[in-house]
């Protein structure tokens, strides 16, 4: 072992950032003790991302290229036609181009990605 194979404090601290950030992501889309996920709106989704209201609208509607092929939809819930709620853990899978399926927060045990049998 050389003095090169030894990380320095930046790159453990880069690294630790990454997973800490990582964990909270996580954490966030755990759902509340007794209860549904938290539900965002197409604003918070926005602001949380970064883009567009027609670009959360397009991710609705159309959905984008997944990670393993085909296209995904960005879930929600329509409550009403103009204001669909959004769960965290729908944004977190759709934003590592995975699949997500609502009936998981109603009690179902797929992971994310997974499909139904139809």
């Amino acid at each position: 072992m050389t003095r090169d194979d030894l990380a320095t404090a930046g790159f453990i601290s880069e690294h630790f950032q990454a997973i800490l950030s990582q964990l909270q992501v996580v954490q966030q889309a755990l759902p509340a003790a007794g209860g549904l996920p938290r539900l965002l709106s197409i604003e918070q989704v926005m602001e949380h991302c970064g883009v567009s209201r027609a670009t959360v609208q397009r991710w609705l509607h159309k959905g984008k290229p997944g990670r393993h092929g085909g296209t995904i939809r960005l879930q929600a819930y329509w409550f009403s036609a103009a204001q669909p709620s959004i769960p965290w853990p729908a944004l977190a899978a759709f934003g590592q181009g995975l699949d997500f399926d609502l009936a998981r927060l109603d009690g179902g045990d797929q992971e994310p990605g997974a499909r139904r049998a139809a």
